[in-house]
């Protein structure tokens, strides 16, 4: 008996020797960003045993038997075949034309692209990365639907979106960073972007159409998530500097690694412009980003993010008819100014309770100030006298604080899901305008002003926004996920006014519940279609509710109703085609017109209608070129609306240009590996200048079509672009519209000349 217990025990430990011995292990990364993949698929080759990464990127195998290599795939990557070695660590290359990709601005959790009904479009790591873009433009506008306006030195306006241009300045697009809101809801501004760390960008996710149902108001024509770096699992150090011919200068930087349980990652760019292509054009900006990730446990991590901006440009404005088309480039403006300093920092806890339970709690807080002496709001005292006008200085600052919640639960019946959430926001908002009096000399430049004791507005407003939200999904045949979504939103503001006649003192409340249903169908063969139908809420921001030192009392909440279809096909490293169709009904939808004393007031407009189709279609007939084209064909209407007693029913709103497109083709010559060369095309169609009028003849833009040209070459560690922005020197106008009686035109940028270097490291790493 003590032999047998003793060969009993050999062969236990010799057995338990074997297979810990032949534990193999290894993490996935992407191969852009260095970031570890979880859900990866690691599968031994030729046998059925395999496993999935982890949340860290870490998979581990226990075969029976020495294995020669493993067979790796994920969504949105290209499958790879391995040889195994000790503590490997495999790099995962995107695929070519994705078929598939894992998104989270659909639900604010991963999912696959095809599980979610709605028209969502991705800007890759890759994409952003070989566009070098000076200016977040340069990115939007290769999404379909999208239009966003150059206003010089990464100012902006979006002008598409499911919206025509005059609504940029209305609170009908939310701006997101990791699922959160750049700035709380009341406070939008169309520069919100400004406040943006570009270094830290890692993808773009663009939502067209209403998503209140999960974000909340603002998100009516959509929403565009910035999804940021994190900490990448091996050491990596990224540098550049680039600059152009008309005096832009950047340095950007990146930098971060993993330590046990803690990442860390800092990126960041200094930008600035001396003597550009027009006079009073200058700009400096800092961006500072830090992100630290820590593991707490297997099933619990906390992530914190923190970024700072601090932002000051030169104001330009627009050209009159004669200026534009005669190419005189020069500011009429001397002294015009907008300054940014922005400080965001959250915190995320999440807990994964199984594999089938989940939850999130994210605590945040924003500091924001914006002051600015803009060109925008300088007009005559006196019509007869042009040598004095009228403008103010602007001062807005706001501090909030908030936290979302939220719960995520799969059940074993019809594949089905439940995800509850709620959130609490609260800002304090400041506002203070002050009248100046401005020297305008006989050439009509602007070249001083003097302040006056006269106040515009001051004021402040608590505002808080309480919502909680619920999305039930469910497949109740093969192939088919239906999700419904319901969200209870409410806002209330407590202002104080501090000057004018009509003094108001007192709390507004609105209150709105938001529905939305969806369904798709997974035809197969990389084919589905989706549809839903969905409502946009848009209280008034706390600048048109309270723009003349009162409350505008009449001024009501606008409201949406979105029905669309669309659907994909693909065929494989090939082609891709998304389309999505789509009709939206705004009802009390705010608009700005010129009331009788010659100055901007927000009014109602009745019922209005956006409808159109957007596609992008990615087509790759050879493995060098790779051709891509984002659309959009747009009616905006006015459907009823009265202005000062004329009707204006059914006319096309102003600013709506009906078709949209960017273009690009790339060539990766096989010959000279790790370079491209790809040509860009930007068209935009006539439009509108002005809102309907009594006479009827209204002005319009011809629009325009602009190129640029794309190079780059990588060799080792160092990457080089050149890049030419409108080669054929086009004169066009990023936005043109009527003011005070004047077509204004906002000069887009002549040809561009940019160069740029960059030096990479990446570290070797165990496990």
């Amino acid at each position: 008996m003590k032999a047998k217990t003793i060969i009993s025990l050999v062969i236990l430990l010799i057995t338990k020797f074997g297979f810990a011995q032949n534990e193999i292990t290894g993490k996935i990364l992407d191969s852009q960003t260095k970031e570890p993949l979880p859900g990866v698929s690691v599968v031994i080759t030729g046998a059925n045993k395999g496993t999935i990464t982890n949340v860290n990127g870490l998979f581990i195998l226990l075969p029976d038997k020495e294995i020669d290599s493993l067979t790796i795939s994920y969504v949105g990557y290209e499958t790879m075949t391995v040889k195994y070695k000790e503590n490997m660590i495999v790099q995962m290359n995107p695929s070519i034309i994705q078929l598939n990709q894992v998104i989270v601005s659909a639900s604010r959790d991963k999912e696959l692209r095809t599980d979610a009904p709605i028209a969502i479009s991705t800007l890759s790591p890759k994409e952003i990365k070989e566009a070098r873009a000076t200016r977040i433009d340069e990115l939007l506008n290769k999404v379909n639907g999208v239009y966003m306006i150059d206003l010089g030195n990464e100012q902006h306006a979006m002008g598409g979106m499911r919206q025509p241009f005059n609504n940029y300045s209305n609170p009908v697009f939310l701006y997101l960073e990791d699922g959160i809101p750049i700035r709380p809801t009341g406070i939008f501004n169309h520069n919100a972007l400004i406040e943006i760390n570009m270094a830290d960008i890692k993808t773009i996710e663009v939502i067209g159409g209403p998503s209140s149902a999960i974000y909340g108001s603002e998100a009516v024509g959509g929403a565009v998530n910035f999804i940021t770096k994190q900490p990448p699992l091996v050491p990596t150090l990224n540098v550049s500097v680039q600059g152009n011919n008309l005096g832009y200068k950047r340095t950007d930087f990146s930098a971060g690694n993993t330590f046990k349980k803690l990442g860390i990652n800092i990126s960041g760019y200094y930008a600035n412009r001396r003597n550009g292509y027009r006079d009073h054009s200058d700009f400096d900006k800092l961006s500072l980003s830090f992100k630290a990730n820590y593991n707490i446990s297997d099933k619990t991590k906390l992530n914190a993010s923190l970024a700072y901006i601090d932002y000051k440009t030169d104001m330009t404005g627009g050209l009159d008819s004669a200026n534009f088309f005669g190419n005189n480039y020069s500011s009429l403006q001397t002294f015009t100014y907008r300054t940014v300093d922005a400080l965001r920092a959250k915190s995320t806890l999440s807990h994964y309770w199984n594999e089938n339970s989940k939850t999130n709690l994210t605590v945040y807080c924003r500091q924001n100030a914006v002051d600015q002496n803009p060109h925008y709001t300088q007009k005559r005292i006196d019509p007869n006298n042009p040598l004095k006008e009228k403008s103010e200085i602007d001062n807005n600052e706001f501090n909030s604080i908030g936290l979302v919640v939220q719960h995520t639960k799969k059940f074993s019946f019809l594949n089905a899901k439940l995800t509850l959430g709620a959130s609490a926001d609260y800002t304090y908002n400041d506002k203070y305008k002050q009248y100046i009096e401005v020297d305008v000399n006989e050439d009509g430049v602007k070249t001083g002003f003097t302040e006056t004791d006269s106040l515009l507005r001051d004021y402040d407003v608590t505002f808080i926004n309480s919502a909680a939200y619920a999305q039930f999904e469910i497949s109740p045949v093969e192939r088919l996920k239906i999700a419904a979504t319901s969200r209870y939103d409410q806002f209330n503001y407590d202002y104080q006014q501090a000057i004018g006649t009509h003094k108001y003192d007192g709390v507004n409340v609105m209150n709105k519940f938001i529905p939305k249903i969806g369904l798709v169908y997974d035809l197969k063969k990389n084919r589905g279609v989706y549809a839903n139908y969905s409502v946009g809420f848009l209280p008034p921001s706390t600048d048109e509710l309270y723009r003349n030192n009162e409350a505008n009392q009449d001024l009501k909440p606008a409201v949406y109703n979105n029905g669309e279809i669309g659907g994909w096909f693909s065929i494989e490293n090939k082609l891709k085609i998304q389309i999505a169709v789509f009709h939206l009904n705004g009802t009390d939808e705010i608009v700005s017109v010129v009331n009788d004393y010659d100055e901007n007031e927000n009014q109602n407009a009745g019922k209005t209608q956006h409808r159109g189709i957007e596609y992008t279609i990615l087509y790759s007939p050879v493995k060098d070129i790779m051709l891509r084209i984002a659309a959009t064909n747009v009616e905006h209407k006015y459907i009823d609306y009265v202005l000062n007693g004329n009707d204006y029913s059914g006319e096309i709103m102003e600013m709506s240009p009906s078709f949209i497109a960017n273009a690009e083709i790339t060539y990766r010559p096989r010959f000279l590996k790790n370079s491209r060369i790809g040509i860009e095309w930007q068209h935009l169609s006539e439009y509108f200048a002005e809102a309907p009028k009594e006479t009827g003849t209204r002005r319009v833009y011809e629009g325009f079509d602009v190129f640029n040209i794309r190079v780059g070459y990588e060799f080792k560690r160092f990457e080089t672009w050149f890049n030419i922005m409108n080669c054929t020197n086009e004169l066009y106008a990023v936005s043109a519209a009527v003011s005070y009686g004047n077509m204004e035109y906002r000069p887009g940028t002549p040809r561009t000349f940019g160069f740029g270097i960059a030096y990479k490291f990446i570290g070797n790493k165990k496990n």
